[in-house]
């Protein structure tokens, strides 16, 4: 039914945990990808989270606001409706995780040794 945002279900995994599936509610017209998930899902998880977008496992580090983002690093910044958004400083989140609206994101808790950065590595075919 149109309108109707999904609640987030907890997802196991056995390399990262507990954590969530959420999914992509809107891309703004800046990329960033507001999720269903709002700032109290995330804070147990520190100031790093893991996400699963398909086969690419990112990490985004959770921000304040928007500009303390590191130039070409994923953030994690509570955006002006409240829920959690997935951002990229001065650049489109939506196409650096080539993700859009309605698409899956699993949440897990991260390292805070992990550096943030734009890098997708996959295997070779």
């Amino acid at each position: 039914m149109p309108g109707l945002v999904p609640l987030p279900t907890v997802e196991k995994s056995d390399s990262y945990g507990e954590g969530l599936r959420c999914e992509v509610t809107w891309v703004d017209a800046f990329g960033n990808c507001q999720l269903n998930i709002g700032p109290e899902d995330i804070e147990q998880h520190g100031g790093v989270i893991r996400l699963i977008i398909g086969d690419d496992v990112r990490s985004a580090r959770v921000v304040s606001h928007f500009a303390d983002i590191d130039g070409g690093a994923i953030g994690a910044v509570v955006d002006s409706y409240g829920m959690v958004a997935l951002s990229v400083d001065r650049g489109s989140a939506a196409e650096t995780l080539r993700i859009g609206a309605g698409d899956a994101v699993l949440v897990f808790a991260g390292s805070p040794e992990v550096q943030t950065s734009a890098v997708t590595l996959r295997p070779g075919k």
